[in-house]
């Protein structure tokens, strides 16, 4: 686990990404891949940006939701765990009201408006929400993210 941890605090260093997969334990199907990796908007300031996609079998259907929150909550402790970053950013499309729930639900606060532009797909608008190491240290300590 270390030289994982350590991995990814040198990928920091050098501007690079960390992708991890998720699989289902119980069906060994893949669920989708999480993205942490420095916040390109805020690269001065040490802070990572995380990133998820979900099959769309995973999306609160037939097998269940709980699953964005999870590896949101995994990839959040990850990314504070291993670095010394200050916060992280995440973004949300504004049609998609679930995921900023769930991002809300975990702390982060809305900021600004964002363009979110995925190749082969039209752009829409977003939303940036951020979540400082102080507050997620705080909710800890209130159970809110265990």
């Amino acid at each position: 686990m270390q030289a994982r941890v350590d991995g990814l605090v040198e990928q920091h260093l050098q501007g690079r990404s960390c992708l991890l997969s998720a699989l289902d334990r119980g069906t060994g199907h893949w669920v989708g891949l999480y993205r942490i990796g420095p916040d390109l908007w805020r690269a001065d300031d040490g802070w990572f940006e995380l990133g998820l996609w979900l099959h769309p079998a995973y999306w609160a259907g037939a097998r269940g939701g709980g699953w964005a929150a999870e590896l949101h909550a995994q990839g959040t402790a990850l990314a504070f765990d291993a670095s010394d970053a200050p916060g992280l950013s995440a973004r949300a499309a504004l049609a998609n009201v679930k995921a900023a729930r769930t991002l809300e639900r975990m702390g982060f606060v809305r900021g600004e408006d964002c363009v979110i532009d995925v190749e082969g797909r039209p752009a829409h608008l977003g939303g940036v929400y951020r979540l400082t190491r102080a507050n997620w240290a705080r909710s800890l300590g209130s159970g809110a993210a265990a």
